[in-house]
């Protein structure tokens, strides 16, 4: 009862300043210039409308961005495919098969890189001398929030490897403090607003970037597949 009494009062009040709108309109005619009460609801619904329209911005803004960073790790993961099975860098390593590539991944803050592409010449998942191909950052106000492996049964791994070998696009995904290996990975990215998405790489060599909701991950872009030379 009480919430419609306020209605009715606030529809009261809306008609009294309708009627008193009306009046301005009405001497406007023969009057020249506003009123600064005139003035002062202008700014006011201005000011409104500015912020509505800046915060929807600065939302739509981030999300993009976000979303630029997670496609450029997965492309980045693509490349470093691509350099495993094109013989790009393939020297023959200490056991006579051609040079693995592997793309890795340090959680560690200390850490110069974010991620990082070697050839791993004497096959042992580390990078030594002369095997560093490329490193690479997030950027500002972009971190690995967490790394997930095996239908992210496995969660807070803090060092992965993913490594591809000539002639298949397949990875295979290495924990490196346990040497574990798993048939899935998904690293995911979260921004300084707290968003987050994904990028899901399938022992298959599949690469995919998803969409992290509330209780629940949609597919948004899955990579074409690499055919193997």
């Amino acid at each position: 009862m009480n919430i419609l009494l306020n209605i009715l009062k606030l529809l009261q009040k809306c008609h009294v300043f309708l009627q008193y709108l009306k009046t301005k309109i009405y001497k406007f005619k023969f009057t020249a210039g506003f009123t600064l009460v005139e003035l002062l609801v202008v700014i006011a619904i201005m000011t409104i409308i500015t912020s509505v329209i800046m915060v929807n911005h600065n939302d739509f803004a981030s999300k993009v961005l976000l979303r630029n960073v997670t496609y450029d790790l997965a492309l980045t993961i693509r490349e470093a495919q691509v350099f495993g099975t094109s013989g790009r860098f393939q020297e023959l390593d200490t056991f006579g098969e051609s040079t693995p590539i592997i793309i890795y991944f340090d959680r560690d803050p200390s850490s110069i890189y974010s991620f990082y592409i070697f050839k791993d010449l004497d096959n042992d998942l580390v990078q030594d001398g002369g095997e560093f191909v490329a490193g690479y950052n997030l950027g500002t106000g972009y971190s690995i929030s967490d790394i997930k492996a095996d239908g992210d049964s496995i969660t807070n791994i803090e060092k992965l490897a993913i490594r591809f070998q000539r002639p298949e696009p397949d990875a295979q995904i290495i924990n490196i403090k346990n040497s574990n290996v798993y048939p899935d990975a998904r690293i995911i990215i979260m921004s300084s607003r707290g968003e987050e998405m994904s990028v899901f790489v399938g022992s298959t060599g599949q690469i995919s970037v998803q969409r992290i909701k509330p209780a629940d991950i949609v597919e948004e872009k899955e990579l074409p597949p690499l055919i193997s030379n």
